[in-house]
Protein backbone atom coordinates (compact mmCIF):
# COMPACT_ATOMS: atom_id res chain seq x y z
CA UNK A 1 0.00 0.00 0.00
CA UNK A 2 0.77 3.56 -0.41
CA UNK A 3 2.41 5.57 2.42
CA UNK A 4 0.08 8.72 3.14
CA UNK A 5 1.48 12.18 4.04
CA UNK A 6 -0.86 14.37 5.48
CA UNK A 7 -3.96 14.30 7.30
CA UNK A 8 -4.88 10.68 6.29
CA UNK A 9 -8.11 11.09 8.56
CA UNK A 10 -9.67 13.75 6.01
CA UNK A 11 -8.57 10.87 3.17
CA UNK A 12 -10.22 8.31 4.92
CA UNK A 13 -13.33 10.79 5.41
CA UNK A 14 -13.71 12.18 1.53
CA UNK A 15 -13.19 8.47 0.26
CA UNK A 16 -15.47 7.20 2.59
CA UNK A 17 -18.02 9.98 1.40
CA UNK A 18 -17.77 8.78 -1.84
CA UNK A 19 -17.66 5.55 -1.32
CA UNK A 20 -21.18 5.47 0.00
CA UNK A 21 -22.34 8.06 -2.68
CA UNK A 22 -21.64 4.96 -5.17
CA UNK A 23 -18.89 7.20 -6.94
CA UNK A 24 -16.84 4.79 -8.61
CA UNK A 25 -15.84 5.53 -12.10
CA UNK A 26 -18.45 7.16 -14.24
CA UNK A 27 -20.52 8.21 -11.44
CA UNK A 28 -19.33 11.96 -10.45
CA UNK A 29 -19.95 14.33 -7.88
CA UNK A 30 -18.93 17.62 -7.38
CA UNK A 31 -15.29 17.95 -5.64
CA UNK A 32 -16.26 20.62 -3.59
CA UNK A 33 -19.19 18.54 -2.29
CA UNK A 34 -16.29 16.32 -1.31
CA UNK A 35 -14.57 18.24 0.59
CA UNK A 36 -17.89 19.06 3.13
CA UNK A 37 -17.06 15.46 4.25
CA UNK A 38 -14.32 16.61 6.65
CA UNK A 39 -15.30 19.53 9.28
CA UNK A 40 -15.49 22.92 8.41
CA UNK A 41 -12.42 23.82 10.82
CA UNK A 42 -10.36 21.04 8.75
CA UNK A 43 -11.18 21.66 5.18
CA UNK A 44 -7.98 23.78 4.16
CA UNK A 45 -5.88 20.42 5.23
CA UNK A 46 -8.95 18.42 3.59
CA UNK A 47 -8.05 20.50 -0.22
CA UNK A 48 -4.81 19.66 0.29
CA UNK A 49 -5.67 15.83 1.27
CA UNK A 50 -8.31 15.96 -1.88
CA UNK A 51 -5.10 16.94 -4.22
CA UNK A 52 -2.92 14.56 -3.06
CA UNK A 53 -5.92 11.67 -3.49
CA UNK A 54 -5.55 12.86 -6.91
CA UNK A 55 -2.28 12.72 -7.18
CA UNK A 56 -2.13 9.37 -6.16
CA UNK A 57 -4.54 8.11 -8.35
CA UNK A 58 -6.97 7.51 -5.80
CA UNK A 59 -9.48 9.72 -7.49
CA UNK A 60 -10.52 10.56 -10.98
CA UNK A 61 -11.27 13.91 -12.15
CA UNK A 62 -13.47 15.17 -14.45
CA UNK A 63 -13.19 18.58 -15.24
CA UNK A 64 -16.72 20.36 -16.15
CA UNK A 65 -17.64 24.49 -17.33
CA UNK A 66 -19.38 24.08 -13.98
CA UNK A 67 -16.16 22.98 -11.56
CA UNK A 68 -14.43 19.68 -10.82
CA UNK A 69 -16.34 16.30 -10.49
CA UNK A 70 -14.61 13.93 -9.22
CA UNK A 71 -15.16 9.78 -8.66
CA UNK A 72 -13.01 7.08 -7.11
CA UNK A 73 -10.87 4.86 -9.15
CA UNK A 74 -11.87 1.39 -9.77
CA UNK A 75 -8.64 0.24 -10.21
CA UNK A 76 -7.37 1.04 -6.80
CA UNK A 77 -10.96 -0.53 -4.98
CA UNK A 78 -8.58 -2.43 -2.72
CA UNK A 79 -6.54 -0.02 -1.51
CA UNK A 80 -9.12 2.70 -1.21
CA UNK A 81 -11.02 0.06 1.04
CA UNK A 82 -8.10 -0.54 2.90
CA UNK A 83 -7.60 3.07 3.71
CA UNK A 84 -11.16 3.51 5.20
CA UNK A 85 -11.55 0.70 7.18
CA UNK A 86 -8.74 1.18 9.15
CA UNK A 87 -9.96 4.49 10.17
CA UNK A 88 -13.92 3.43 10.31
CA UNK A 89 -13.53 -0.50 10.65
CA UNK A 90 -14.47 -3.52 8.55
CA UNK A 91 -18.16 -2.84 8.27
CA UNK A 92 -17.54 1.04 6.99
CA UNK A 93 -17.27 0.20 3.02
Amino acid sequence: MNSFSGDERAKAQMLRKLARKRKWEHSHTAFDDMIKAVPRHKRGDARRAAEELIRQGLIRVKPAFYGKQVSLNQEKCDEIKALIRRYFGRNSV
